[in-house]
């Protein structure tokens, strides 16, 4: 999932959610300002539609992925 933060460096918290808004996964991450890139292993999921979400302070970012195998 790549995401981009204008704020400078902080943590943040990824979820991983389903179609139906049912959290599968939570991970605390670092941020950096600009550009990130963060790789989710989905290899224990069916294939689907999910929803990546990065919260960082008030600020929360969506990102809609696609497995397909």
């Amino acid at each position: 999932a790549n995401f981009d933060s204008p704020v400078e460096a902080t943590d943040g918290l990824l979820v991983l959610t389903n179609m139906l808004g049912r959290s599968l996964k939570k991970q605390t991450i670092s941020i950096a300002k600009g550009n990130n890139l963060f790789d989710l292993d989905l290899s224990n999921y069916p294939v689907g539609t999910y929803i990546v979400r990065l919260q960082s302070g008030t600020q929360q970012q969506l990102r809609r992925i696609i497995k397909e195998f």
